[in-house]
């Protein structure tokens, strides 16, 4: 069973914060957010926060500080571990 505070990064709009946390990091570096815009947004376009309801101001800002304090990163910025592998087997193949 997850823990309530960890329920946000579960949630679809948790999800993608992560997956976009870079940009929202830079976006938020540039002023602060209008959450109530900002969870209209997500809610047109289908997110739900950690009730399944469509994200409010107050539900949107609690989700990206529970991503912020988690230090969770999208899964595309993890890179695989190469232990074991020669070094120029540690390269991926393009067009292989």
């Amino acid at each position: 069973m997850k823990s309530l505070e960890e329920a946000p990064l579960h949630s679809t709009l948790g999800r993608w914060m992560i997956q976009h946390r870079e940009e929202l990091e830079a976006m938020f570096r540039q002023g602060k957010p209008d959450w109530t815009a900002m969870a209209e947004h997500f809610g047109k376009a289908g997110l739900r926060d950690e009730a399944e309801h469509k994200p409010t101001a107050g539900s949107a800002e609690r989700t990206w500080r529970v991503v912020q304090a988690s230090g969770a990163v999208p899964s595309s910025a993890v890179t695989p571990k190469w232990r074991g592998y020669p070094a120029e087997q540690r390269k991926p193949r393009v067009g292989a």
